[in-house]
């Protein structure tokens, strides 16, 4: 009780959030009750919602409820958010709104009332609501920070939900222990014999609803051999669970209840509304009778439910579920074809009962089940779609069609990253007589969440001649997707050359070579030798003017496929702007994740640092773990060169011998670039040369052609300093000759450091020169890098006047990108040469958080609280919250000085 007294209060430290789990019965909604009793009376605004197994399957019903009291106050929400939630709320009609979208807009709206009179939000049966309405609710809770709104939520325990992993305490309400059942009994059951409520008290298990019911089930069934009917009774109730008990209690209840109250009671447990009107008329085409109000006046008697003039429901969740437990199949059925009797005009709803109804394949209920489908999608229930699109399968005559609507119920599963769901439906699919083209994408299907040896080339060949025949047919979407899921297989695994070019050559033959996903899986499958190609179409004019999110996205992935960082910098940082206005956060983690590691290789690490935090957050939010392990690994990288202790946990452990296990060598060819990075971040020139070398070795299971790339530089310097030269030099050589078949910048500019470290002494400083004389102002990691070997290669030839130009270059710029390990060897050897001054540059990091830091940069740029938290997803307030502890720690205190400040500590001379 006092727990949930400090978290209503603001007095509970640990966070804003408590979820109460428990077995049916045991007191998680009194408590809850408790908690808005306790609100409410220290003046709180208290909003309610409860969970409703029936309207499980309804998109936002549970929103609907939740925010009823709130939606005059819509008005002040930006535009396209105000747009999402009415249309979520069935306030406006419009498209799909995207549920991100949603969240935010019920973030901004709880909080800015909240400012006015803090909230509470009471929510019983977390379980039970629509699926979107749980993913608004976890998007809220995760970002509650330090506004004065809370959260508490109950939830059957074992049941799936979408608050996993949310900011709030887990409390498990247990069962009353033994002394607290005996004196809830001597209360509650003073007409019992002792013997009769020790042997209640042994079947109840200390459950509080089964020490209130089952007492009343006893007295019914009571005989004048009471003491020896206990004895028995609970020898056989005790190997029976407590739920059970009580589910063939409110069942017993039931049976005895006048006929017209037990037909009630029916359509009210089969059905999806508590509408009193509704559920008499339903009741009303079951028994054929005329059905009053005064039905329900036996079943409220006997504690089955509550009622009013409006509504009827359930005193308890498993009230419903003994009701349908003890009904038979044929009277479950007649009780939804009474529904869909009644419901002749709302025909989304009837559909739904005449396929419950139905007792055989039914191609026109089948056809309506899949226009419903169609329904769920536009208001952006994927799950629901699935669900109704699966309904319809198996009520299709025609098996070739069947297996076309499985299929179809697939493809939307995969968008929502249901492996489960999508596997299932596939292999029903497979017993069906399909076509060619639906071959074809149980092909691609089945490849999508496949957990097949990457290394099987024939896989690759029975991709390509799919997607040869769905061209053929003339679904040319179906064919780049198949052609797109062989070029990945062909990245993960390093795929041979032969592999490479049959992909290659059947994207070539689809004739759409300026297509976006066209270019992405060219540069994927062949991002060095079609690399000419695919930079060209990346910078062509229609390139450049694009304003389709997923166009940017995939344009982007294929400049970074190819090593043009820059490019994929400019091209991402567009597409992530498009998918935050449309709160597409799902594909914004990769966008980020990817821009990420540009970044890193460019040595905006600043930006970087912003923008993997963001793609780890988003990725744990929407359940992407392979992104999540993706933007870690960049993180890890990213330590390593700033010099910071890098500590693998098991998870790394594991990835890794997942990784060899199946012959990924990208995710082996990163863990070993961040694993270089480590030590050469902490002056372990030997240990990071010798896993550069893994990298660069065709025959070792770390190495990557495309992702070897990363490490050319700091094999150079490495092997350089520790004296391993020569088998530098080979892989050099091998470089060079790649460097003859691909324009792709990455390989280039870490071929102008290469060169000269590696040269021999009389060629150094031409190669230098020749390095220095290029533009790498989009590249200052590998600018300062070179500046830093030249100023070196002075100095030790007793140049030292020449040597200070290159070594202050270097040393401000390295100091500034946070790479300190660089940067203090700079600053040595400027000193050694004879330079007094020293060189310190406050790194970003260690004055702000990467959100922090984020914030701070948008904010510099003019742009309000508001806009902010709409770019970011989280509320104005917390916005406001971050910049407060911003300033004192940038030593500024107006908005106004940020962007002087911002500019001094980033190097920018414009802001100098």
């Amino acid at each position: 009780m006092r727990l949930l007294r400090d978290l209503v209060t603001g007095t509970k430290e640990s966070g804003r959030g408590l979820i109460l789990t428990g077995d049916p019965g045991v007191g998680k909604s009194v408590l809850l009750q408790y908690a808005r009793s306790v609100a409410a009376g220290d003046g709180l605004q208290v909003l309610a919602l409860s969970g409703i197994q029936a309207e499980s399957r309804l998109p936002f019903a549970g929103l609907q409820q939740l925010l009823n009291p709130l939606r005059q106050h819509s008005t002040g929400l930006p535009g396209p958010q105000r747009s999402a939630l009415l249309t979520a709320l069935g306030i406006a009609s419009g498209p799909a709104p995207s549920v991100f979208l949603t969240g935010l807009a019920t973030l901004n709206l709880l909080t800015g009332r909240a400012a006015e009179r803090p909230i509470v939000l009471a929510l019983d049966d977390v379980n039970w609501l629509d699926e979107p309405t749980q993913t608004v609710i976890a998007f809220v809770v995760r970002r509650l920070g330090n506004d004065p709104l809370s959260c508490i939520a109950t939830m059957r325990a074992g049941q799936q939900h979408h608050l996993v992993d949310v900011p709030a305490e887990v409390h498990e309400v247990l069962p009353l222990d033994d002394d607290l059942a005996r004196r809830v009994l001597d209360l509650t059951a003073t007409d019992l014999t002792s013997a009769e409520r020790q042997a209640i008290r042994a079947a109840a298990q200390g459950n509080p609803l089964a020490l209130v019911e089952l007492p009343k089930a006893w007295r019914r069934e009571r005989t004048p051999h009471a003491t020896t009917a206990a004895a028995t009774g609970a020898a056989v109730a005790s190997s029976v669970p407590t739920t059970e008990r009580l589910e063939a209690s409110f069942a017993g209840r039931a049976q005895v209840l006048p006929r017209l109250t037990r037909e009630l009671l029916l359509v009210a447990a089969v059905s999806d509304s508590e509408s009193l009107p509704e559920l008499l008329s339903a009741a009303q085409h079951l028994s054929g009778e005329t059905v009053t109000a005064t039905a329900a006046d036996a079943a409220a008697d006997a504690g089955l439910v509550h009622y009013d003039d409006a509504q009827l429901r359930f005193r308890h969740p498993l009230v419903r579920a003994a009701l349908i437990a003890s009904a038979s199949v044929g009277r479950r059925q007649e009780a939804a074809r009474a529904w869909a009797a009644s419901l002749e005009h709302e025909p989304r709803r009837r559909v739904r009962f005449q396929a419950a109804a139905a007792t055989g394949p039914d191609e026109d209920l089948a056809q309506s089940l899949a226009d419903v489908a169609a329904g769920y999608l536009r208001a952006g229930a994927v799950l629901d779609a699935v669900t109704a699109l699966e309904q319809a399968a198996h009520l299709t005559p025609a098996p070739q069609t069947r297996g076309q609507r499985l299929l179809l119920a697939a493809e939307h599963a995969f968008g929502l990253g249901r492996a489960d769901l999508v596997g299932r439906l596939v292999a029903e699919a497979r017993r069906t007589p399909l076509s060619p083209l639906d071959r074809s994408r149980v092909t691609w299907l089945s490849e999508v969440f496949d957990d097949g040896d990457p290394r099987d080339h024939d896989r690759v060949e029975a991709m390509v001649l799919s997607s040869l025949q769905a061209a053929a047919a003339g679904d040319a979407a179906l064919a780049l997707n198949l052609l797109y899921a062989a070029a990945v297989r062909c990245w993960w695994s390093g795929a041979g050359a032969s592999a490479r070019r049959a992909v290659a050559t059947a994207l070539t033959g689809l004739g759409r070579d300026r297509d976006p996903q066209t270019v992405v899986a060219l540069a994927v499958a062949e991002p060095l030798t079609a690399g000419a190609a695919v930079l060209e179409a990346v910078h062509s004019p229609a390139s450049g003017s694009s304003g389709d999110a997923d166009a940017l996205r995939a344009l982007g992935q294929a400049a970074w496929a190819t090593g043009d960082s820059a490019c994929c910098v400019d091209l991402l940082e567009r597409a992530a702007a498009l998918m935050r206005s449309q709160g597409r956060l799902g594909v914004l983690t990769h966008v980020l994740s990817i821009q990420a590691n540009a970044q890193v290789t460019l040595g905006d690490w600043t930006g970087a640092e912003e923008a993997v935090a963001e793609a780890t957050r988003l990725a744990r939010e929407t359940d992407q773990p392979i992104w999540e392990a993706g933007s870690r690994n960049v993180a890890s990288m990213l330590a390593g060169l700033k010099g910071r202790p890098v500590v693998e946990d098991e998870s790394a452990a594991a990835i890794e011998a997942y990784a060899r296990a199946r012959g990924l060598s990208d995710q082996l060819a990163c863990l070993c670039l961040a694993r270089a990075f480590a030590h050469a971040g902490q002056g372990h020139h030997a240990q990071a040369c010798q896993q550069l070398l893994e990298l660069f070795d065709p025959g070792s299971p770390y190495h990557h052609e495309r992702e070897s790339l990363h490490g050319l530089m700091l094999l150079a310097e490495t092997a350089a300093q520790v004296g391993r030269t020569a088998e530098a030099r080979v892989v050099l050589e091998r470089m060079e000759q790649l460097a003859t078949t691909t324009p792709s910048p990455l390989l280039h500019v870490h071929l102008l450091y290469a060169r000269p470290v590696l040269s021999a002494d009389g060629d150094a400083e031409e190669l230098f020169a020749a390095a220095l004389a290029q533009d790498l102002s989009r590249w200052p990691w590998a600018h300062a890098r070179i500046q830093l070997a030249y100023g070196v290669w002075l100095r030790r030839r007793r140049r030292l006047v020449e040597s200070r130009a290159p070594l202050r270059a270097a040393a401000d710029l390295l100091a500034v990108l946070g790479a300190r390990h660089w940067a203090q060897r700079a600053q040595n050897e400027l000193r050694a040469s004879g330079e007094r001054a020293e060189v310190v540059a406050p790194e970003l990091g260690d004055l702000l958080s990467p959100q922090e830091m984020q914030i701070a940069r948008l904010a510099a740029t003019g742009l309000s609280n508001n806009e902010i938290g709409e770019q970011l997803f989280i509320s104005a307030r917390t916005v406001g919250s971050h910049l407060y502890h911003a300033f004192p720690k940038l030593q500024i205190t107006s908005r106004s000085q940020l962007a002087a400040r911002l500019g001094l500590l980033t190097g920018d001379p414009q802001s100098q």
